[in-house]
């Protein structure tokens, strides 16, 4: 179905998005947001990836893409950053 695939593009996008900022390849959820408006046509007034994550709630991403691990373990191998988040039910948006 059409809203399954994209909710599956969007939690990887997120989850590529945490080990990004994990690894330093970027250092601010504010990165995210803005290479999100400017390369993936998110809607500038409404914020980037990370503020939509935020909409989610880190614990919910988890738990989805918990679920999709079922499926594929490898491929959706939960980024440790967003573990960490949501086991403190912290905001991913206040990532600096």
């Amino acid at each position: 179905e059409p809203d399954e695939i994209c909710e599956r593009l969007l939690l990887a996008m997120i989850n590529e998005a945490g080990d990004m900022m994990r690894e330093g390849v970027v250092v601010s959820a504010r990165e995210i947001d803005a290479l999100s408006v400017v390369e993936c046509g998110f809607p500038k007034a409404r914020g980037g990836l990370m503020q939509f994550a935020d909409t989610l709630g880190s614990e919910v991403i988890v738990q989805r893409l918990e679920a999709l691990g079922r499926e594929d373990p490898v491929a959706w191998k939960i980024s440790p950053l967003l573990i960490e988040r949501a086991k403190r039910g912290a905001k991913l948006c206040s990532i600096t």
